[in-house]
């Protein structure tokens, strides 16, 4: 199957203002498999765990005006509304960061024993179309503070 080429389309002009490729559904499948298999890719350590939050929200509050920029040209969104959604989405992220301390991912309940939540594997993750920034945190969070790859 050869790929197609789209248009992106503004919702407020009806301009093209970038192009894409679909992706192919086999390379995806294979991708998704190789991840699958590597264990190495899962956030075991609970400062790594901290740490890759703690990237995300800076690297959110840097990029903020140019996902206001994107989210105004893809979404159709105003300016104000897609500035709105910057904090909402930290929301996520720091709650997500909140959880890696507050949980309890690791027990000891005494005589010797000790009991810890391994991370479940990758996390897929569907984002509305409506709310690009604050959809993707509020997946991509959660599934950071629990480990998943």
């Amino acid at each position: 199957m050869t790929p197609s080429a789209h248009d992106s389309l503004s919702p407020d002009t009806g301009r093209a203002f970038a192009t894409w490729t679909e992706p192919d559904p086999d390379a995806i499948a294979a991708r998704l498999a190789r991840l699958a298999a590597r264990s190495d890719d899962l956030l075991h350590d609970m400062n790594l765990r901290r740490d890759v939050l703690d990237r995300a929200m800076a690297a959110l509050g840097a990029a903020g005006p140019e996902l206001v920029e994107l989210t105004v040209t893809e979404v159709g969104k105003t300016p104000t509304e897609a500035a709105a959604e910057l904090p909402y989405a930290e929301s996520f992220l720091q709650t997500a960061r909140q959880l890696v301390d507050d949980y309890g991912f690791v027990a000891e309940p005494g005589n010797g024993r000790r009991i810890a939540e391994v991370p479940p594997g990758l996390g897929l993750l569907v984002a509305p179309y409506h709310a690009p920034i604050a959809g993707l945190t509020r997946t991509i969070g959660p599934c950071l503070a629990a480990g998943a790859g």
